[in-house]
């Protein structure tokens, strides 16, 4: 595999070196395997549910390495697929509730980020989908409609118009965006 440098990596003069294998048998009472920000995160939840558990991590290359480490810094309340989909095999409810959960990461991300005194520059600004055609921009509508149906009110998801969006951010030809 290909060990190339995503953004954050190479702003620190590129990756660090893995640290040396596991010298033999470990045991714990939880083993995380990936070092990924699911994998930290999972870690990091269990040690502040019952600090004493024994967790160990383990990660083939170096924490963040992987898709982790390219995803840009963004924290997305954002879930891809059909929302109908997901309520056909479980209700309406569970998928608002997931909704619900879902954006409220963006919140749980910032308060780790204070109280752990992480120097990320976290900032919540919100997410905006920009359309440059005339097509893009009738899905954008559809799905703010599609919001509306669900639950989610104008202030969580709304459609700007191009002068809106041009104030906000410069992108050639843009017709509008959803912003939520």
């Amino acid at each position: 595999m290909e060990r190339r440098v995503c953004f954050w990596f190479a702003e620190l003069g590129g990756l660090p070196a893995p640290r040396a294998p596991l010298p033999g048998s470990r045991t714990a009472d939880v083993c995380i395997v990936g070092a990924g920000l699911t994998g930290l995160w999972t870690a990091y939840e269990l040690r502040r549910a019952d600090p004493r558990l024994d967790v160990v991590v383990l990660e083939a290359e170096v924490a963040g390495f992987g898709a982790s480490g390219r995803n840009g810094g963004w924290v997305s309340g954002e879930l891809a697929g059909s929302r109908e989909r997901r309520a056909a095999r479980s209700s309406r409810a569970a998928v608002q509730a997931l909704d619900r959960a879902i954006r409220a990461t963006v919140d749980e991300v910032g308060a780790v980020v204070a109280r752990e005194g992480i120097g990320c520059a976290f900032h919540k600004g919100g997410s905006l989908h920009v359309a440059q055609t005339p097509l893009q921009l009738a899905r954008l509508k559809a799905l703010v409609a599609e919001d509306r149906a669900w639950g989610l009110g104008h202030q969580d998801s709304r459609l700007l118009g191009a002068a809106e969006v041009a104030g906000r951010v410069a992108v050639a030809g843009a017709l509008g965006a959803q912003y939520s």
